[in-house]
Order: structure tokens, then C-alpha cells, then sequence
């Protein structure tokens, strides 16, 4: 296998746009950690599960996104998770989110924030829309830019 991203250390604190993303660059060689919301019920309880076993640790959609990463639950309103997030900011190479401007203002992960913490990192941010557009507070999935593409009608 190709590990032409050895030593490459990138925190991912994203959504399932970075998740892909993330995991090609593991399948690359770096070393990746995932950060995870303990009570974040959309993700750890997706199906299907192998055998039918209805437990996080069996769904296969973690199996395909999550091969070669570590990862770590933080729930950063609390302030020693948030620490251990900055630390591990800090000590990163890439840092790869899917937050929403003012997601990012609200969590204090903006990047000028998160560049403070290391000013060498390479911040990543996936969005559906651009920062300075009217829906850049927008959720978005592959549905929703069809949609407002006009793909979706063809």
C-alpha cells in the first residue's frame, strides 16, 4: 500500500464531506484522528450493521469511513475536551472541518482561531456553500446542491 502521507499527523473534525476526504488521505499512509461527539446520534448510529448487530461499533458505514484513523470523543463544551481539542490542533499538520461560519465562530474554530493555535497548519474547511454567499449558514447535502444546481430536474 502507498504511504506516501507517513508522518503526515491531520485531525478531522468534520462531517461525512470530510470523513471521505480523511480517509483517503489515511489510506495514503498519514495518521489521522477523528474527533467525535459522544452524544452525536446521526453519526455513531448509522446502518447497516454487520450481522445485524445494531451497535456503532458494527455499522459498516464507520468500517468504510473510518479504516486507518484513530479517534478520540471530545464533547468541547466542556472545557478539558476543548483543551485536549487545542492540543491536538496545536500538534497537527492538516485540520479538516465541515463547520459553517458561524459554527466555527460559536466553537471558537474560525480559522484565524485555529491558526492561532498553530500557524503552520493547513486548515480545510468543506462546505455547500461559500462564506460570504446568502446561504453560507446552509446545511447542505448532495440533495440540496442538486436541487439548487438544477440537476436534480433532469
Amino acid at each position: 500500500m502507498n504511504q506516501s502521507l507517513s508522518g503526515i499527523k491531520i485531525l478531522d473534525f468534520s462531517g461525512p464531506a470530510g470523513f471521505y476526504c480523511s480517509k483517503l488521505l489515511a489510506d495514503l499512509g498519514a495518521d489521522v484522528v477523528i474527533v467525535e461527539n459522544p452524544s452525536d446520534e446521526l453519526f455513531n448510529n448509522l446502518g447497516p450493521y454487520y450481522n445485524d448487530i445494531k451497535d456503532p461499533n458494527y455499522s459498516l458505514y464507520r468500517w468504510h469511513f473510518h479504516t486507518n484513523k484513530k479517534s478520540v470523543a471530545l464533547n468541547i463544551s466542556n472545557p478539558k475536551d476543548k483543551e485536549t481539542l487545542n492540543s491536538l490542533i496545536k500538534h497537527a499538520d492538516v485540520f479538516i472541518d465541515t463547520l459553517t461560519h458561524q459554527e466555527a465562530n460559536t466553537l471558537n474554530l474560525s480559522m484565524e482561531n485555529v491558526r492561532s493555535l498553530n500557524p503552520h497548519i493547513v486548515h480545510t474547511r468543506i462546505t455547500g456553500f461559500p462564506d460570504n454567499s446568502e446561504y453560507s449558514e446552509y446545511k447542505y447535502t448532495d440533495m440540496t446542491v442538486l436541487a439548487m444546481s438544477g440537476l436534480m430536474s433532469i
